[in-house]
């Protein structure tokens, strides 16, 4: 309630999908409503992509604790991945040079939240940087993303996420859940010596974003 209140009072809206423009006006906006896709710096997230078989981590993250993120559960689903051999990381307030250096060594990219209100851009920059993107099935913008973009897989969790307590309700088998179908994906693409990602360049970069679409 407090979100369509303020929305409400507001002249224009932008939205980051073209499934939140619905969203927008599907709670009673009558303004304006602008599709705007946050951009990313595609040339310095690749600039320290390694050759897709070269890559040394197998499956990574970028989770805090916000609650929609998941933390306590990837941390879990990462113990034990790492029991099964397999190599994991989570990366965390990390400066974009660093996080650069780590998704160029990252094969598979897992997008662990809930709700992207933002859009997101840790998603296009994990594709820009050559990863094969994962994102749960439970946003629907991290969701809308990989389908608009035919590429990567989505899984299902079944964690509920209350968007006005902004707590997450999982099940109790979740972590299990997670680690097969996690699991599963490593395996498929550890036989593949090559990932080549859609180009998303003109669509997402961060010069257009702020040079002319702002404006």
């Amino acid at each position: 309630p407090g979100f369509r209140d303020f929305l409400l009072a507001c002249d224009v809206a932008i939205a980051p999908t073209e499934g939140q423009v619905g969203d927008v006006i599907n709670v009673g906006f009558v303004g304006p409503v602008y599709y705007l896709p946050f951009g990313v710096n595609a040339d310095g997230m690749k600039s320290q992509a390694r050759p897709f078989h070269l890559r040394d981590i197998q499956l990574a993250s970028a989770s805090n604790s916000h609650p929609a993120r998941n933390l306590e559960i990837v941390e879990a689903v990462y113990a034990e991945l790492r029991s099964r051999g397999r190599r994991v990381e989570n990366f965390q307030g990390l400066p974009p040079s660093t996080l650069s250096r780590n998704l160029g060594r990252t094969k598979i990219f897992w997008q662990t939240s809930l709700t992207e209100a933002s859009g997101s851009r840790i998603l296009p920059e994990a594709l820009a940087a050559g990863c094969y993107p994962v994102a749960m099935e439970e946003c629907a913008t991290t969701t809308e993303f990989l389908n608009r973009h035919k590429v990567g897989k989505t899984i299902k969790s079944g964690i509920r996420y209350d968007f006005s307590t902004k707590k997450t309700f999982p099940p109790g088998d979740v972590v299990a859940t997670l680690v097969d179908q996690l699991d599963a994906i490593i395996t498929g693409i550890e036989k593949e010596k090559n990932f080549s990602p859609p180009d998303i360049e003109s669509h997402y970069r961060e010069e257009v974003e702020i040079s002319t679409l702002l404006k």
